[in-house]
């Protein structure tokens, strides 16, 4: 081998190292790297065409760790190529809220892929809840179920029966 190719595997070995390095300081300083009581948890919503309800529901989603009741949580949005104005309203409420993270496929997609898994490739939680925003849905009782998901209350320890 020659010197020259030494030289770029030792400069490609550590530029890996790093990477490595300034990922692991990056999950340390988001406090991943501690650990913690309860999973921090990503809800992942899905939306097509639904600029009828999708302000509302990501509204109401966003501010349901206000009063300290739920776990630790993140939001996804997904908007599935929506022809309507779907998407300009996930984009500003993304701008507004911290907790919600807006993805629009097309934008960061290959052919083939899924909004689930563009979604769930977004996701930094421990674990993900999944919503599908569609027409028909009940989105007073999605968002229902979801708090109830992320009620911090629930976390009691399951009765045996003998």
């Amino acid at each position: 081998m020659s010197p020259y190719a030494w030289i770029a595997l030792l400069m490609l070995a550590l530029y890996g190292l790093v990477a490595v390095v300034l990922d692991a300081a990056e999950w340390f300083a988001s406090g991943r790297g501690t650990a913690r009581a309860s999973p921090f948890v990503s809800v992942l919503v899905l939306v097509r065409n639904r600029e009828d309800a999708v302000e509302r529901f990501l509204g109401a989603l966003c501010g349901l760790g206000a009063d300290g009741g739920v776990l630790d949580y993140e939001v996804v949005a997904v908007d599935d190529y929506s022809t309507d104005q779907t998407w300009p309203i996930i984009e500003r409420l993304a701008a507004d809220r911290g907790i919600l993270k807006a993805v629009r496929m097309g934008d960061v997609s290959s052919p083939g892929e899924s909004p689930e898994s563009i979604g769930l490739f977004m996701c930094a939680g421990d674990l993900a809840l999944v919503c599908r925003l569609v027409h028909g849905a009940d989105d007073v009782e999605l968002i229902r179920a979801v708090k109830g998901m992320l009620s911090k209350s629930r976390r009691r320890p399951p009765v045996l029966a003998g």
